[in-house]
C-alpha cells in the first residue's frame, strides 16, 4: 500500500527540486523542511526528535534559525503546488 502511494515519480521529482533549493542556500534538507514547517500559519507544533543526540540537536538549531527567505520560501511552495492535486490525501 505505501509503495503504491509514495512511489511516484513526481515526489521523486520533488525531493530532487528541494534538495537543490536547499544546496542553493547552503542549508541541509532536513532544515529546509523544518524551517518551511514551522513558517507555516497552520502549524501550532512540530515534534523534534531524531535517533541521535547530534539529530535533536541539529533540529532545535533549524528551529532557532527563523524563517526562510521569502524567495526560497516560495521555491519549496512552488514545488509542493505542482503536487497538489495527483496527490492522495495523506489524512484518511
Amino acid at each position: 500500500m505505501y509503495r503504491q502511494r509514495y512511489w511516484d515519480p513526481r515526489l521523486f521529482a520533488a525531493v530532487t527540486a528541494l534538495t537543490r533549493i536547499a544546496e542553493g542556500v547552503a542549508i541541509p534538507l532536513a532544515e529546509l523542511a523544518l524551517r518551511w514547517l514551522l513558517d507555516r500559519d497552520s502549524t501550532d507544533a512540530l515534534l523534534l526528535g531524531g535517533s541521535r543526540t547530534g539529530h535533536l540537536r541539529a533540529n532545535l538549531a533549524a528551529a532557532q534559525a527563523g524563517p526562510l527567505p521569502p524567495e526560497v520560501t516560495a521555491a519549496c511552495d512552488e514545488v509542493g503546488a505542482a503536487l497538489r492535486g495527483p496527490m492522495p490525501a495523506y489524512n484518511r
